[in-house]
């Protein structure tokens, strides 16, 4: 019994992982995929054209845009103790690292038909930024249809 619990234990685990080097054609193709990407998914400076495409693609969807608004979340550090005074301590703000993505809200108010909907939907996806519907309330108004949606897209982070 003591010599099978001897052959069963597990090897000791190296104390350093060992990888086969990248090779210059996996950096190429690694390159490549950021470079897709990046076409994807904006950096910040960039997402006013995002905002751009979807109201471009809400027009020509015949959509009568009533609200457009893009959300940037900002990441906030948990309050800590507060000081000696009894104040709390002033919020700081965490900058996201290199090659990194986080998401961004555009929140659209739209007057339509049910096919001007159908068209702007079938829109997002061949947007040359990545859009998603997040959520989507319609309503009837009379002859036509007011929407409230969000759409999320994802924000390239610093490099």
């Amino acid at each position: 019994l003591k010599a099978q619990l001897t052959r069963q234990e597990p090897e000791p685990m190296l104390t350093e992982p060992r990888f086969a080097p990248i090779t210059e054609e996996e950096r190429k193709l690694w390159d490549q995929l950021e470079a897709r990407l990046r076409k994807r998914y904006p950096e910040e400076k960039d997402l006013p054209g995002a905002l751009e495409a979807v109201a471009d693609l809400a027009r020509s969807a015949r959509m009568q845009l009533v609200a457009l608004n893009l959300h940037i979340p900002v990441a906030k550090t948990p309050p800590g103790p507060a000081g000696a005074s009894g104040a709390p301590p002033p919020l700081s703000f965490q900058v996201p690292p290199p090659h990194s993505v986080s998401p961004t809200t555009i929140k659209v108010t739209a007057v339509h038909r049910y096919r001007d909907l159908v068209q702007f939907l079938e829109g997002l996806g061949r947007l040359p930024v990545a859009v998603a519907v997040e959520s989507i309330e319609v309503k009837r108004m009379n002859e036509t249809l007011s929407t409230e949606m969000t759409l999320r897209t994802l924000k390239w982070g610093a490099s």
